[in-house]
């Protein structure tokens, strides 16, 4: 499902990306952030150690949405499980970022006052209270084009799967 809807829209409007099985895994962003190369294996070694308490949990689904007037968003059913897996992963992590923020918020022109906030304090957006779980399923070259993306995508059915700390990498 998550592939198709991808594809689908990569055959009719032109996006930097689609996701596949090699190189480009769909996974649900919990929190994305910029990090030096030297702080990495503390990285590693932080959300490891979140993930040691996690136990395994459902992630419920909806439908698709376009954020930003450029990103292709499969939203998750916002949990209290993820919002606190999230703070725990922040919490742990966010020092390491020692300020950076995600490089693809330099070519952004349309943040809100809220979202600069997020980049600045976080380095990412989507945080906190104004967390929104979700597969990003590839972003638009054209943001003019994000009511065509929502049109081709249509409805998705509802879908869940099953999370088990321990098979993730």
């Amino acid at each position: 499902m998550v592939f198709d809807a991808g594809t689908r829209l990569s055959q009719k409007l032109p996006t930097h990306f689609i996701l596949n099985k090699t190189s480009l895994l769909p996974h649900i962003t919990v929190y994305q952030a910029h990090f030096p190369v030297e702080n990495m294996e503390k990285v590693k070694r932080e959300i490891r150690a979140v993930g040691a308490t996690q136990q395994p949990f459902t992630v419920d689904m909806h439908g698709y949405a376009v954020a930003y007037d450029t990103f292709v968003f499969w939203d998750c059913v916002k949990s209290e499980k993820l919002e606190n897996l999230q703070s725990a992963i922040i919490a742990r992590v966010n020092n390491l970022r020692e300020g950076l923020v995600l490089p693809v918020l330099k070519t952004m022109t349309n943040l809100s006052e809220e979202d600069k906030k997020d980049a600045q304090m976080y380095g990412s957006l989507l945080i906190g209270e104004r967390f929104r779980p979700h597969i990003t399923i590839t972003r638009l070259k054209n943001g003019s084009e994000a009511k065509q993306a929502a049109l081709i995508l249509g409805q998705t059915q509802l879908f869940w799967f099953f999370i088990n700390w321990r098979t993730v990498q």
